[in-house]
Parts: structure tokens; C-alpha cells; sequence
């Protein structure tokens, strides 16, 4: 069987794979990107009605042994990875939040440092992978930054101003890419913009101190705006001088008109240094809201004096004396989480109450249990959630289907044939006694977010417990695998069958593990899909599987080619970020599923046609993409000589819509990348060359992938840009003058001197530059 990502897949895809497997080279970053995929998990308050859910970014392996240098893996292939892992985070967490992401929180240093928390989870490590990636690949520093500054990820963004930082840019050109791009005073970045100021104040010039000086003039009523108090402002003006002359070469003597007006604001505001200037707000102690407690006096207390914690948890007579509740419960967790045997201590203890709050403590240990390795105590726990089952209430319900979900996927307890019936038989009196009381939220952001809801709801979870079931019985039994037992194909036909508040949530789990139940069973997986298809809609199908479905060819045969047609009715209702994913898609859709000659048309007409055309260029976009990040020259081939020439034909020739200039635009951006097809390429642009401007001028101006070029396609190459040049109003852009010294160390003096000419003439290179000669290319 083949995916449509045109790799060769096993019979079931690498959703098995282990932690440990980060760091095998034959494991492509496509196929570790579709498996580690980030969620978002919400955090609802234990009290308040309508408090909107706090969201953070959660992965299927939440904590990774610090990054270790000395094993043998493809650095390459992992900051590919990381790249592609911190994008899809970002757009997941900005979507729930509707706002920018604010990620000094969590990570307020690029660098290693004393402040940023959870050192240890995947995010973290992905930035550790692209800052040292970077760091160590100085010849690649400028399309890292250029392309990370692009991107809509603020850790992107603060990857690429520690790039500029620890770069082999001059000082002048760190100070001014800071105030051209107006990010002095940025509070999510200002760790890194103040280390850009570090690394370039020993060597700044005269142009750049003045420029300086005249920024910060000029802020000073957009700080007042910020801060909305005169007095914070001016301190931002102060803290930005003191850092930069502190960090000059010679002292404060080299630069006496910040030195008089720093001490100007000292004296008539009092300002002092702050110690540590280079992080907006730095914590001593790095914490969050706590008991006041340790785990080890947590323990301590509950063994000897039980009393003491039982008034704490649940307030003396006159209710004054009570820990936080958001506190206690995560400390109950955690405790119980490495402590399971303290958590029948705790249950014991608060199951004399009858208060809400007892229900929460119960509801905390039994999330603990479910985090915890319970090789011990496994039958135990089980045995009391059994007792449990005939009189939960909702929360307890979302515990234990937390409980079950966790431990069949966490792999900290040792799975037995047993255990495993007994967590089965639990899983379903849950679904026959409580799915009919779950009520959804009507939260109008679940209708764009299907996935997140399902992974935080109890019938979500309690659907993923069977996936995890299947899973477990193939490690099991791989050697002998029959396809699904009778259980589980009679509780996955019931999450498809049966109707109510739940369905969308237990047909969502169905809809991400739709591949890996396709492979173990395939008759049983096509005997249920149809129905599935129906009832669900394309609508929400397509929303719970973008960005990333994983479908193989006879899945999208069957089943999601007509899908994937319909939902171009749907496309306007997706964020821009599950277009691009679902045009993403139909590329590969059409490179790799074995379509028909009539089917791939089909699907490509959809293209031109649905919007009025608007959906056409962001299709040429997401090809670009897809040669520019992901095609090799062989597969770039291919893909030419199998549909792209005559769709590029038929759009040239205006069929089924006319080539719009947004089309043309992108399609001059896939031209360098076609390589011996580019000559190709260039005739159908050469009568009708797009206006190129802006960001589309830079990306074709920094092109990387000259070497790549046949010779016998540089006239065709040295047309494109001079019809790029020829264009009206062309500014100077200062990477030009490198692009036209590789061309001539490519090509030679001979065929680029005419391009170095028009230049000139146009004022896009400076009348001053000359190229340099290497190895006879003259």
C-alpha cells in the first residue's frame, strides 16, 4: 500500500512509534510530522460558569531527555521537523486564542536559561534543535531568518532576531533590521532584541548610534499610548540606553549623547539599572501558584497528621482556613501521579465528605492514577473505579474516561491481557450508562476546533481509549493479527450508529485514526465508512482532519476523493491555515493517490473554478511549497511530466478560467524551481510577465537553488530576470548584488553582463558594484 505522500507505508503507519525513534534517519520529518502533531489542552476552572477554558499546547510524548549531541541523526531532518512541528503549534493555539500567541511565558530565552520552564517537553527541544541548527549553519542564516521572520509563529519569529544576534552580520545591520522593522520595544521578544543590541554594541557606527537616538525620540508617544503612564515610558527609553552603553567597547565615552541624556533621565527620574534588563519581567524563583507545600511534606502530612490536611482541604468550621482549589488539586495529581498507594490514603480521606470539593479531590486522584506507572497497584485501582461506575456524576465520568485513555496510551503500566478486559468492560458501562446524559458546550469556537474539544471531552476520550485498545492488541499480536475482535467492532460501529451530544466527538477520534483502522481491518473499516461519510458531512470531515489527514490510496478511492470535490463548497468557512492544508492536499492527491487521467482533471478543475477562481493561486502557492521544501528533482520530474505542464497549458490558455495576475504571480515563483523544465516553464510566462512586488520580489531575489540549474536553461533563467527587472519602480533590494554574482559564477560573465547592465540602469544594485571572478567564469 502507498500514501499519497508517495512513501512506502507499512501495513499499519508509524502511529506506534516510540520517543526514541526522533532520532532514526529513516523515519522521513513528512512522516514524523503527521504522528507528532500538536493538541491543544484546556484547563477549565473548577468553579465559574462560562470562564473560557485556559489552552496550551500539549504533544503525544509530553517530556524528551535533554537533546543528546553525541548520537548518530540528521540534524537537517530534525530542524525540518521542528520548523514544521513549531508552525502547526502556533496556528493551532492562535486559531482557539483568536489573538497573537504570546510565547515569552513559557520560553522567555531563545538561549538556554534559568528562566524558561518546562525545559524538557518537545517545544522546548524544537527550539533548542532550530536555535543550534542555525547557529551551526552559518551559510543558511539568511533564508532561516528570512523565511522564520515570514512565518506566523512568535517562537519563529524570536528563532529568527537570536539568528540575526548570533550572526555574521556587521553591527550596523543588526541595529537597523531592529528599528526598520519597528521591534525595539517588543515585550514577547525582547530577550532576543536586547541580545541583537548586545552583540552589536561594541562595533556599532555613527549612522547606527544616531539612528538610535532618533527611534527612540520618536517612540516615546507610542510608549506613552502602550503604557499609558509617561513615567513607564520613559524608563523604556532609559533601560534601552543604559543596555547598549554598558555593553560598548571603550565605556560610555564613545557615545556622549546617550550618556548625557541616560543620565539626564536618571537624575530627574530617579531610574535605576534594572539587574537583569535583558528579560522584561525576570522571576528569582521561577513558580507557579502553589499549597505552600512540598510533595514530600504534601505526604508527610496526610501519613501523621491527616487531620491537619483534611481542615486544609476542606476548611474548619468557619471555612477560613482552606488551600486554593486550582493548587490542591494539581498537587493531589501530581503526588498521586508518583505516589499511586497515597492516593487510596486520599480517597479514603476524602471520601468521608460529601461536599463538591470531595468529588474534585476524587476526580484528582484519579487523574494522578492515570499519569502514574500503577504496575502495583493496577487491579486495585481498578476493582474501586468498578465500585465507582453506577454513581458518577459528569466530572467523575470525564476522570475515569481520562483514567482509561491515559493508561492504555501512556505505556508507564504494564498492559496484561486481564487488565485490559477489565478497563474494556469499564470503557463500555461508561458508554451504555452515560452517553446519553453528556450534554456538549455550545461554545460557538468548537464548530473550527473539532479535535481539541474531542481530545478534552469524555466521549472523545473515551473513543481514544479504544483506538489505544486496537493498538495495544497489534503490538500484542502482530505476528497473528486477525483484524479487530468483536468488542471493538461493535463499539466503533456504535460510535458511528449511535446518535446524540456526543457523535461529532467519537466520530472525530474515528476520523484521525481512520488509516491506522483501514489497515487492521480493512473490510471491517469499509463496511462502516460509507455510513460515517453521511452522517458526518464533508464540512465537518475535512475540519477534523486538516491540517494533516493521513489517508492512503484506496481510503481516498473510496471514500475521499468525491469528499475531498465537495468540500471546495466548504472551503470559505476554513482559516486560512486549513486552506492552505486542504490545497496541500489535493497536490498530493493528485501526484501520488493513481488517480485516473479523468479523475486528477476533475479534481483540478475544482481548483480553477470553485470561489470564483480565488482558490487558484493559493494552489499555485502550496506547489511552490511543495518543491521548494519537499520535492527532490527526481520528484519535481515527475510531477511535471504527469499533470503540472498541462495544467500550467491549460491555465495559460485560459481554460475553465483565465489566468489571473495572483496565478501568474505564483506561478513565477515555482520557475527557478523547476530545473531542466524551467526553460519550459518560462514560455509560458514570457508573453504575460505578472507585476512582481514586495515580499514575491524578495522570495525570487533570494532564490537558493541556482546550482541547480541545467546550463543549457540559463538563457531561459537570465530572461526571468530581466523581465523581473524591466518592471516599473523596482527599489533597491540589497540582496540582489549576490544574486547576480552567483548567476555569473554559474553561468559566466559573458551570458549575465547584459542582467548586470539593466541593474544598474533600473538603480536596483548600487553604480559601484562590480562582480567578483572565480575559476574562469569570466
Amino acid at each position: 500500500m502507498t500514501s499519497m505522500q508517495g512513501h512506502s507505508a507499512p501495513s499499519v503507519l508509524d502511529e506506534f512509534i516510540e520517543p526514541s525513534l526522533l532520532y532514526n534517519s529513516d523515519i522521513s520529518p513528512q512522516i514524523l510530522s503527521l504522528i507528532i502533531r500538536p493538541y491543544l489542552k484546556l484547563t477549565a476552572p473548577f468553579r465559574g460558569n462560562g470562564i473560557r477554558p485556559r489552552a496550551e499546547i500539549a504533544w503525544p510524548y509530553d517530556r524528551i531527555e535533554e537533546l543528546d549531541y553525541h548520537l548518530s541523526f540528521d540534524m537537517k531532518k530534525m530542524a525540518l521537523l521542528a520548523e514544521s512541528s513549531l508552525q502547526r503549534a502556533s496556528a493551532l493555539l492562535q486559531a482557539y486564542q483568536g489573538e497573537n500567541e504570546y510565547s515569552c511565558l513559557s520560553r522567555p530565552s531563545i538561549e538556554p536559561s534559568d528562566q524558561n520552564l518546562y525545559v524538557s517537553d518537545l517545544q522546548s527541544m524544537f527550539v533548542d534543535i532550530l536555535r543550534d541548527y542555525a547557529h551551526g549553519h552559518k551559510d543558511q542564516q539568511d533564508s532561516l531568518i528570512y523565511r522564520w521572520w515570514n512565518s506566523e509563529s512568535a517562537l519563529l519569529k524570536r528563532l529568527a532576531i537570536n539568528t540575526i544576534a548570533f550572526s555574521d552580520w556587521d553591527a550596523n545591520r543588526k541595529i537597523t533590521w531592529i528599528l526598520e522593522h519597528d521591534y525595539l520595544f517588543d515585550l514577547d521578544a525582547h530577550h532576543e532584541v536586547y541580545m541583537v543590541l548586545k552583540e552589536a554594541a561594541p562595533n556599532m557606527g555613527e549612522n547606527s548610534k544616531k539612528n538610535i537616538l532618533e527611534y527612540l525620540r520618536n517612540k516615546l508617544d507610542s510608549l506613552k499610548e502602550t503604557y499609558s503612564d509617561e513615567r513607564t515610558a520613559l524608563y523604556e527609553q532609559f533601560d534601552v540606553l543604559q543596555w547598549l552603553l554598558k555593553h560598548m567597547n571603550g565605556g560610555m565615552g564613545n557615545w556622549p549623547e546617550a550618556q548625557k541624556w541616560k543620565n539626564e533621565l536618571a537624575r530627574k527620574y530617579n531610574f535605576l539599572p534594572r539587574e537583569h534588563a535583558d528579560f522584561h519581567i525576570y522571576s528569582e524563583g521561577v513558580c507557579s501558584v502553589t499549597t505552600g507545600i512540598t510533595d514530600e511534606q504534601f505526604i508527610d502530612i496526610l501519613e501523621n497528621r491527616p487531620s491537619v490536611l483534611e481542615e486544609k482541604m476542606f476548611g474548619n468550621q468557619d471555612k477560613t482556613v482552606k488551600f486554593d482549589s486550582l493548587s490542591i488539586n494539581n498537587q493531589i495529581s501530581e503526588v498521586v501521579s508518583h505516589n499511586p498507594r497515597v492516593g487510596f490514603t486520599l480517597w479514603e480521606l476524602v471520601n468521608r465528605h460529601k461536599e463538591s470539593d470531595a468529588v474534585q479531590y476524587s476526580c484528582s486522584i484519579i487523574r494522578g492514577w492515570g499519569e502514574a506507572s500503577l504496575d502495583d497497584e493496577q487491579i486495585l485501582v481498578l476493582d474501586l473505579l468498578k465500585k465507582l461506575l453506577p454513581k458518577m456524576g459528569q466530572d467523575e465520568v470525564s476522570a475515569v474516561s481520562f483514567f482509561l485513555n491515559r493508561q492504555i496510551d501512556g505505556e508507564k503500566t504494564t498492559i496484561t491481557a486481564k487488565t485490559l478486559q477489565i478497563m474494556s468492560d469499564i470503557a463500555l458501562q461508561i458508554w451504555e450508562r452515560y452517553s446519553s446524559t453528556f450534554s456538549a458546550s455550545k461554545d460557538q469556537q468548537w464548530q473550527n476546533d473539532p479535535v481539541t474539544y474531542s481530545l478534552n471531552c469524555w466521549p472523545g476520550k473515551l473513543a481514544y481509549f479504544w483506538m489505544g485498545r486496537i493498538r495495544w492488541r497489534y503490538r500484542q499480536e502482530a505476528d497473528s493479527w486477525n483484524g479487530l475482535d468483536d468488542l471493538e467492532k461493535k463499539m466503533v460501529r456504535r460510535f458511528v450508529d449511535d446518535e446524540g451530544d456526543f457523535s461529532p466527538l467519537v466520530w472525530t477520534a474515528l476520523l484521525t485514526n481512520i488509516n491506522m483502522l483501514h489497515s487492521l481491518d480493512r473490510e471491517n473499516t469499509e463496511s462502516w465508512l460509507p455510513d460515517l461519510m453521511k452522517k458526518a458531512g464533508t464540512k465537518f470531515i475535512w475540519n477534523v482532519m486538516l491540517p494533516n489527514p493521513i489517508l492512503n490510496i484506496r481510503l481516498i478511492d473510496i471514500a475521499f476523493y468525491e469528499s475531498c470535490l465537495d468540500e471546495f463548497k466548504y472551503l470559505s468557512h476554513l482559516d486560512d491555515y486549513k486552506k492552505q492544508s486542504f490545497l496541500l492536499q489535493v497536490f498530493w492527491i493528485v501526484t501520488y493517490a493513481g488517480l485516473e487521467d479523468k479523475r486528477r482533471a476533475k479534481l483540478l478543475s475544482k481548483v480553477v473554478t470553485a470561489g470564483n477562481g480565488i482558490y487558484a493561486p493559493l494552489f499555485m502557492d502550496r506547489i511552490v511549497w511543495a518543491f521548494k521544501f519537499r520535492l527532490d528533482s527526481k520528484s519535481k520530474n515527475m510531477v511535471w511530466d504527469l499533470w503540472l505542464h498541462r495544467f500550467i497549458e491549460d491555465r495559460h490558455a485560459g481554460k475553465g478560467r483565465n489566468w489571473s495576475e495572483k496565478e501568474r504571480i505564483a506561478f513565477a515563483e515555482l520557475i527557478p524551481l523547476l530545473d531542466e523544465h524551467l526553460k519550459e516553464g518560462m514560455r509560458y510566462l514570457s508573453d504575460n510577465f505578472p507585476r512582481i512586488m514586495g515580499r514575491d520580489f524578495i522570495n525570487l531575489i533570494m532564490l537558493k537553488n541556482i546550482d541547480d540549474i541545467p546550463q543549457e536553461c540559463a538563457e531561459a533563467f537570465i530572461e526571468f530576470y530581466t523581465c523581473l527587472f524591466k518592471q516599473p519602480d523596482i527599489p533597491y533590494v540589497w540582496r540582489v548584488e549576490e544574486l547576480l554574482q552567483n548567476l555569473i559564477d554559474k553561468f559566466g560573465i559573458g551570458k549575465v553582463s547584459p542582467l548586470v547592465s539593466l541593474a544598474r540602469q533600473k538603480r536596483i544594485i548600487s553604480d559601484t558594484w562590480s562582480p567578483s571572478f572565480k575559476g574562469g567564469a569570466a
